[in-house]
């Protein structure tokens, strides 16, 4: 995501290991490459799979870099504001069973 829009999305049906993610890193570091952002500058937060030594190994990938969040900025990170939302939503609605969610 960038000020304008969302750059690229992918849904993953399970957890993602090291390589997942790496993989996942080359597939967003492409899209930026073909629209024309050179370098682009991925913020994440301290996830210990964003801290996966293996995304600085890859000369394919190295036209990026990696910004690290402050611990605990919870008011910086997106999901974080979105999972705190639906959380209170869900706690507000005392829904019982999934298909009451």
């Amino acid at each position: 995501m960038n000020k304008y829009d969302i750059i690229y999305h992918n849904i993953h049906e399970r957890a993602m290991n090291d390589e997942d993610f790496k993989l996942y890193i080359k597939e967003i570091n492409e899209t930026c490459q073909r629209q024309g952002i050179l370098t682009p500058i991925f913020v994440m937060d301290n996830a210990r799979i964003h801290h996966y030594r293996g995304l600085n190994d890859d000369e394919e990938i190295a036209s990026y870099r990696i910004k690290y969040l402050p611990p605990y900025s919870q008011f910086l990170n997106p999901i974080e504001n979105v999972l705190s939302v639906w959380e209170n939503k869900v706690i507000q609605g005392s829904a019982r069973s999934e298909l009451r969610l």
